[in-house]
């Protein structure tokens, strides 16, 4: 039993009902450490683990081998009716507070209906599923978490791709709710940008709505007091600025007169000064020849003293050291003398020596030989002598015979020996033979097998090749059609928001007063009781893009005016903004506006430039034919201003005229225009632009959905050529695999063939020379044997003789032995001084080799020293020599130097010279440039001063009837600047305008602080976007930081499960990518024990399963899960493996509480409580539990 029994429980039991297979209400109370859910094949157990997957949120059918969410429902059986419902609870011991909530208990539930309704529910009150989800979230207990391991999942990491295997790892490192914040933050960015987008639209609305307002306002302010004076400011302004015409043209031309005489007395200062540059520039010229020349004398002399330096520095240093050589061979020649002088002593005493040796050696030699021939006489009388040679002769017989006999008998035994082998050898060739045959055999048929296969890789390899090829021309027609798609859906979602605020602008008549939106709404909410309003002029008009600024400006505030039927509707409109405080508004009724046109002779409508009248250029209503012409009748369009000033002067400035730019001429003369702002948001352009954006819509919609479905056609096209590209490299693998083993096997086999033929090379040369030898030994053999028979014949002989010697020997040898000691100790005496000898000998050739070697080596030390003594002399001249040379060729220099230095002052001064003459040359050509300048300026000024004079004066009489004479009365100190704004004002509010908006002083002020407030929200968004990607750039560090040390810990927990549970070896995980940690895959790196690293997929099938569990394993190791359910993950592997794979679940119940499905018996055996399902009744699942501990305790 487990340790685990007596730990918590943290799921106190599971309670199924209609869901899949279990139709009755179903609990399974859970126990703490390891519960084994056994049963047959199809009786329902792996329903458990979807049933707790599904109430933990699981979304997919698939996932839940279901093709919709309704298969999960009971659906009956042969004697039973379906169910309308499916209820899983999950209920949790929370007493540790795992789960973020107040309760000890709580209760997670799900239910699903036949009608496709579900809900979820915590402790009975209804949630989301984002609720659980959040509930759960890194509590290692969720749906995506390793809290549950189906039948698949192993066979899932097994074949997962390096990029999908980091999610796992993001699982465990805790990471999946960073990517859920980022997503929900990024989805929130994109809403905000949207937000920003939309109200940056509304602002650019109002804002444009702001300036009209606001000019509008001054206008109503400024209007009654301008009204009065404008005719007197008008002739003031024509009198001051004739009076002032008149002083600046007499000025001018006396400035005129002034500037000939100054340009003329300049240009001549101009000539000369040239004149002298030139000559200055010739000499410049001339000097920077003779510095050149100087400069290059300079560098040569300059160099000339740096290389007597160098040479000087050469000569010191070899000077040096030529004295430090003849101080080392003084030192050899001293110590070579006094070695000379002691080994002449020396080899004097030596030869002294030998001499004495000599002597007494040659006196022992004699007394030696006397005492040797004594002893030879004795042995001569007594016959010993040749009794001892008698016996070595027959010892050596002897030996001779017993040599001959072991020789014979060896050589017997070897002929013996290599017979046996000579038969072995045979039967051993005849075998080998037969092996290289069968193996000649198996080559053959893997070159074959390996021809086949190159032929089918390459096969392959080629349409793999085009698959990839097609596959990223595919996906780069994705990418580019998922580009335009997302392109058309910005331009989709840009232009309905854009016609969104328009149509809301138009549908609320934002734009417009107050008065006229009061009234119009007004009127078509029933609350005004008159026969017909038409609505604005803007509303009831048509006109071409090209003319839209042109009517615009013509018409002005008129578009705002309001069509009505009669006076009768004006005035009950009129009380109504009155009773209502709802501001101004101007109306035009029909029965009373009577139109009028202009009356042009048909050539200067026909002119080129002039476009016609206005109301011939828009569309209306036939009944509105006298209001328009009311309001457009008596103005004309232009193309440009130039037209329009030609037509003004031609037509003696009696009509208002208007172009396409929106500039005007006005009756009198007056001009009006400048620049204006986009006619994107004009109230006579927004329905065309509302119907544009409509019409354009509908366009970008249909290229939208095609592009759609474009992309999806394509991506199912992708999907299928990834799918059998990935067919064609499983093929290309299996290939390789097959080449890679064949090539293995047949190195293998070659190698064996190659051994085996060594083997036969050496049996034939074996079986060779045991032939040879066993011929050599026969014919030894008999030679031995007569030469051991003449042998013994000869050692009986010998035997006898020795016998009648033996008698003799005895009587002579008493005289023998005591001359024998004295032989002996003369010998010893001898060998002594003849040792002796030979040593002072040799000491006194050696000392005599190394006297003449010290006499040698003080020779030709002498000799050296002489030499560098002879060159140490020359060296000092030469020094000399070229000191002298250097010291003459340095004041040389320093001449050079001086005279270069005199001539780089002179060159510089008249450099210096000719720059200031150049300057003042150029300024004062730039100063004749700006008197030509002035002057032409001053021909212009009078030439127009003078037109401007005739100009006032003719328009005093045209429009004022007053001669200049008569004018002069109305001058004034007043400036021209606030004449002409105040004329201008008044022009603008009396000519162009037409009725003041009294309306705009209340309007303007509100469209302010609805600005204001725009502007703020979208501030506040800008803030919370900035806000966001600062959270996005956080989430990335986290997730980075987190998945780094979770990588770390994994894989040396991964290490660690591996090496327990397959005994030894060793496993580890690799990154792709080190550097990109949020995006890089993961592989797994396993080398079994006894075997070398591989890639996972290299592995046997038993191996991988095995790996992929290691993995898991270490997975609940580095974030353990309160509970775990495994379903049937050990089914591939084998006893030894399962033990191996329960005894570590065992160490992990401690922690973790265990469900396992399970068919092993190694499983069963292991656990505490074991839990059987069965099918008693045909398509319904029944629970029986059997507790092992109480079982086991009955048992003993």
């Amino acid at each position: 039993m487990t340790a685990g029994a007596k730990q918590s429980v943290f799921l106190k039991s599971i309670q199924i009902q209609g869901f899949k297979s279990f139709a009755d209400k179903v609990k399974l109370d859970l126990e703490s450490g390891l519960s084994v859910v056994v049963g047959p094949n199809g009786s329902g157990k792996s329903n458990i683990v979807d049933a707790v997957r599904w109430v933990l949120g699981e979304q997919s059918a698939k996932s839940l081998r279901g093709s919709k969410m309704e298969d999960v429902i009971f659906a009956g059986s042969s004697t039973r009716k379906p169910v309308g419902m499916a209820e899983v609870s999950l209920i949790f011991d929370n007493s540790k507070g795992i789960i973020p909530l107040a309760y000890e208990e709580v209760v997670i539930t799900r239910r699903v209906f036949r009608d496709g309704e579900g809900q979820f529910l915590i402790n009975k009150t209804p949630c989301r599923l984002k609720d659980i989800q959040e509930l759960f979230m890194d509590t290692g207990s969720g749906k995506e978490g390793f809290s549950i391991i189906g039948q698949g999942r192993v066979e899932e990491i097994l074949n997962l791709k390096s990029d999908e295997r980091r999610l796992l790892i993001e699982e465990v490192a805790g990471i999946s709710k960073f990517r859920l914040r980022k997503k929900e933050a990024l989805k929130k960015l994109e809403d905000t940008q949207q937000n920003i987008d939309r109200l940056n639209d509304i602002i650019a609305e109002v804002q444009d709505r702001l300036e009209p307002l606001a000019k509008q306002a001054e206008k109503a302010k400024l209007s009654k007091e301008l009204q009065t004076s404008l005719q007197e400011a008008e002739i003031k302004l024509i009198v001051n600025d004739l009076a002032a015409n008149e002083n600046k043209l007499k000025k001018e031309q006396q400035h005129t007169e002034q500037l000939n005489q100054e340009l003329t007395v300049l240009n001549s200062k101009i000539a000369e000064d040239e004149s002298t540059y030139v000559s200055a520039k010739y000499e410049l010229d001339r000097l920077d020849e003779q510095v050149t020349e100087l400069q290059g004398n300079v560098h040569a002399l300059e160099n000339s003293v740096q290389e007597g330096n160098h040479n000087i520095s050469l000569l010191k240093e070899k000077e040096h050291y030529t004295q430090q050589q003849m101080l080392r061979l003084e030192k050899e020649i001293t110590l070579a003398e006094e070695q000379i002088a002691a080994s002449k002593d020396k080899y004097h005493q030596l030869t002294v020596r030998e001499k004495d040796l000599q002597n007494a050696l040659v006196q022992v030699s004699a007394d030696l030989k006397d005492m040797e021939k004594e002893l030879l006489e004795l042995s001569k009388l007594s016959g010993s002598q040749s009794l001892e040679e008698l016996k070595t002769e027959i010892f050596e017989q002897l030996s001779c015979q017993s040599k001959l006999t072991n020789e014979c008998s060896e050589l017997e035994h070897r002929k013996e020996v290599l017979t046996k082998q000579q038969a072995q050898w045979i039967e051993d060739l005849k075998v080998k033979q037969q092996e290289k045959n069968a193996l000649l055999e198996q080559i053959k048929q893997q070159e074959d097998a390996m021809q086949k296969i190159e032929g089918l890789l390459t096969e392959l390899e080629q349409k793999a090749s085009a698959h990839k090829r097609a596959i990223e021309q595919k996906r780069e027609k994705i990418r580019q059609a998922e580009d335009n798609t997302q392109s058309l859906l910005r331009q989709l979602d840009e232009a309905q928001a854009r016609r969104r605020a328009l149509q809301n602008l138009e549908d609320n008549l934002e734009g417009y007063y107050k008065g006229v939106r009061e009234t119009v709404l007004a009127f078509r909410q029933g609350k005004i009781d008159c026969g017909q309003v038409f609505g604005t002029v803007a509303e009831n008009l048509k006109v071409e893009a090209k003319y839209e600024l042109a009517i615009e400006t013509a018409l002005g505030t008129a578009l705002q005016n309001i069509i009505v039927a009669g006076i009768e509707d004006a005035k009950k409109c009129i009380t109504y903004l009155k009773h209502n405080n709802g501001g101004r508004a101007t109306f035009l009724p029909l029965d009373a506006i009577k139109g009028s046109r202009l009356s042009l002779a048909a050539g200067i409508l026909n002119k080129q430039g002039v476009l016609g009248l206005a109301v011939d250029l828009i569309a209306f209503d036939s009944r509105f034919q006298d209001l328009m012409e009311f309001l457009l009748g008596k103005i004309v369009v232009t193309e440009n201003l130039d037209t329009a000033i030609d037509l003004a002067k031609q037509t003696n400035y009696r009509f208002r005229i208007v172009t396409l730019q929106g500039d005007q001429v006005n009756p009198g003369g007056s001009l009006t225009g400048g620049s204006t702002k986009g006619q994107g948001n004009s109230l006579l352009s927004r329905a065309r632009i509302i119907k544009d954006l409509t019409a354009k819509i509908d366009e970008l919609k249909i290229k939208y959905e095609k592009q759609k479905q474009q992309v999806l056609l394509d991506s199912k096209e992708l999907e299928e050529l990834e799918e059998r590209k990935r067919e064609l490299e499983l093929q290309i693998q299996s290939c390789q695999e097959k080449k890679s083993i064949i090539k293995v096997d047949k190195k293998y086999v070659q190698e064996k063939i190659d051994r085996w033929d060594e083997a036969l090379k050496m049996l034939e040369l074996d079986l060779a020379d045991a032939k040879s030898q066993i011929a050599e030994l026969d014919v030894k053999i008999g030679e031995k044997k007569k030469e051991i028979e003449l042998t013994a014949a000869k050692i009986n002989d010998l035997k006898q003789e020795q016998k009648n010697l033996e008698d003799l020997v005895k009587q002579a040898n008493i005289q023998v032995e005591g001359l024998k000691e004295r032989i002996t100790a003369a010998k010893v005496e001898a060998a002594r001084k003849e040792q002796e000898y030979e040593q002072i000998k040799q000491l006194r050739l050696e000392e005599n080799a190394s006297l003449q070697n010290s006499i040698s080596l003080c020779h030709t030390s002498k000799t050296e020293y002489e030499t560098l003594k002879q060159d140490m002399l020359s060296i000092v001249a030469k020094r000399e020599e070229t000191l002298k040379g250097l010291q003459e060729t340095e004041a040389e220099l320093k001449a050079q130097k001086y005279k270069l230095i005199q001539l780089r002052k002179l060159r510089e001064e008249l450099s210096s010279k000719n720059i200031q003459l150049e300057e003042t040359i150029q300024l004062k050509k730039r100063q004749a440039k700006e008197k030509e300048q002035q002057l032409h300026q001053n021909e212009l000024r009078i030439a127009r001063l003078q037109a401007e004079w005739e100009a006032g004066c003719q328009r005093l009489e045209e429009e004022f009837s007053l001669t200049w004479e008569q004018a002069l009365s109305f001058k004034s100190q007043d400036k021209k600047e606030a004449l002409q704004r105040t004329i201008d004002e008044l022009k603008a509010k009396i000519e162009e305008l037409g009725p003041v908006n009294y309306a705009a002083l209340e309007e303007y002020p509100q469209t302010c602080e609805r600005f204001d407030f725009l502007t703020s929200q979208r501030n506040d968004l800008l803030k919370a976007a900035d806000s966001l990607y600062a959270l996005i750039k956080d989430l990335d560090e986290s997730m980075i930081k987190r998945f780094r040390q979770g990588f770390r810990d994994i894989n040396e927990a991964f290490g660690e499960v591996f090496n327990q549970l397959f005994n030894g070896g060793h496993a580890e995980l690799q990154l792709d990518d080190p550097e990109n940690l949020l995006e890089t895959g993961v592989k797994i790196i396993a080398q079994p024990p006894g075997k070398k690293a591989q890639l996972l997929s290299l592995l046997s099938g038993g191996e991988r399963a095995f790996t992929a569990i290691a993995l898991l394993f270490a997975f609940l190791k580095v974030k353990p899960s309160p509970f775990c359910v495994l379903d049937e993950i050990e089914a591939a592997l084998d006893d030894a493996n399962v033990e191996r794979f329960v005894n570590y679940l065992r160490g992990l119940a401690r922690q973790t509480q265990f469900i396992v499905i399970s068919h092993r018996r190694g499983t069963m055996e292991a656990a505490d409580r074991l839990y059987g399902i069965t099918m008693e009744e045909s398509g319904v699942s029944k629970l029986l539990t059997v507790e092992m501990d109480k079982l086991d305790h009955e048992i003993a």
